[in-house]
């Protein structure tokens, strides 16, 4: 059975798993509000997780084009970037798909998700070479976007620092 087939047949599986996983990577305060609810407008941070997972792995298994998903990839980034993240890197989901795909799709491992015995076709790897290659992607692209949405809010900060330091010495009479 090819990969994308053993993809395809365990993408429930892979994207609970990888999605109960970008969620414990926010902060426990963080993580209610953005588990609750699945309205796009009610809860528009779950939905930003839920659709950003779901179309990262869309493109890793090839069902989707790098433009159909960048957008939600960014939303998703930039998610993580306005968190304050503890113990790990904040792009460390974009690498625990990967290690998800491992093990669910029985490449270099000994079995799926529950450890049942997978048959391996010859062309697994180089099948999983493409995945890899599409992997390099989503990160390169994800730690751009972060890098943006960080400066961006550094420079809303340093802007608002300005203001509160203006607002100041105008109260203090100064020119």
């Amino acid at each position: 059975m090819s990969l994308a087939k053993r993809m395809q047949e365990r993408r429930a599986a892979i994207l609970g798993r990888w999605q109960r996983e970008v969620l414990e990577s926010f902060p426990r305060q963080s993580r209610k509000l953005i588990a609750a609810g699945e309205d796009r407008f009610a809860n528009p941070l779950g939905f930003a997780l839920r659709d950003g997972v779901e179309e990262v792995f869309s493109f890793v298994a090839g069902e989707k084009t790098w433009d159909a998903i960048e957008p939600a990839l960014e939303r998703l980034v930039k998610l993580k970037a306005v968190q304050q993240t503890h113990g790990q890197g904040p792009l460390e989901f974009l690498f625990s798909l990967k290690t998800i795909l491992r093990e669910a799709c029985g490449v270099g491992t000994g079995g799926g998700i529950a450890g049942e015995p997978l048959e391996r076709a010859p062309s697994d790897l180089e099948q999983w070479l493409v995945l890899e290659e599409r992997f390099d992607r989503v990160i390169r692209a994800g730690a751009a976007a972060f890098v943006q949405a960080r400066e961006k809010i550094l420079e809303l900060q340093v802007n608002e620092m300005r203001n509160k330091t203006y607002m100041l010495r105008r109260l203090a009479g100064e020119p």
